[in-house]
C-alpha cells in the first residue's frame, strides 16, 4: 500500500509537469496576437477571433492555477482538471477548426512546391488524406490526453492525496 501512495504522489508531480508542457507548447503563438490571428483570419469574423484568443489565454491561466492547486493537493483543482478534460473533448472542433488545418496544409504545400520537394499533382492527389489524417491525429492526441487525465485523477489511490 505504501508503494501506491508514493506512486500516486510522484505521478501527481509528473502529471503537473506534463500539463505545464502542454500549456507552454502553444504559448509562443498565443503571445504574438498577429501570428495567432493570421491562422484564423479565413472566414471568421474579427470578434470571433478576439473571443477565441482571449479564451485561449484564460484557459492557460486556468490550467496554470489548476496545476498549482494540483501541486498543493487541493481537491477542487483535481476536479477542475477533470472538468477541463471533458470540456476539451467536447470542444475539439472549436479548438481545432478544419479551415485552420486547410490553411496550414496549403502553406506547407506552397513551401514544398517552391523547393520542388514534390510535384504539385502528387500533393493535390493526397490533399484530403493529409488534411484529415493530420486532423485525426491532433484530435486523437487531445482525446487520449483528456481521457488519461480523467482516468488518472479519478483513481482512488490518487484521490486520497487531495485535501477536500
Amino acid at each position: 500500500m505504501v508503494q501506491k501512495e508514493v506512486k500516486g504522489s510522484k505521478c501527481i508531480w509528473i502529471l503537473g509537469i506534463i500539463i505545464i508542457l502542454y500549456i507552454l507548447k502553444d504559448l509562443p503563438g498565443i503571445i504574438r496576437f498577429k501570428y495567432y490571428h493570421s491562422f484564423f483570419i479565413l472566414d471568421y469574423p474579427e470578434k470571433f477571433i478576439i473571443i477565441r484568443y482571449c479564451f485561449s489565454i484564460a484557459l492557460r491561466i486556468f490550467l496554470t492555477a489548476s496545476v498549482i492547486g494540483l501541486f498543493l493537493k487541493k481537491d477542487i483543482f483535481r476536479r477542475a482538471l477533470i472538468f477541463f478534460s471533458f470540456f476539451n473533448i467536447f470542444t475539439l472542433y472549436w479548438k481545432h477548426p478544419v479551415p485552420v488545418f486547410r490553411k496550414i496544409i496549403n502553406e506547407i504545400f506552397k513551401k514544398m512546391a517552391a523547393i520542388n520537394a514534390y510535384p504539385s499533382y502528387v500533393l493535390m492527389k493526397n490533399y484530403d488524406k493529409i488534411l484529415y489524417s493530420s486532423l485525426a491525429a491532433v484530435y486523437i492526441v487531445d482525446i487520449l490526453f483528456s481521457l488519461s487525465l480523467i482516468y488518472f485523477l479519478t483513481r482512488p489511490y490518487v484521490k486520497k492525496h487531495f485535501i477536500r
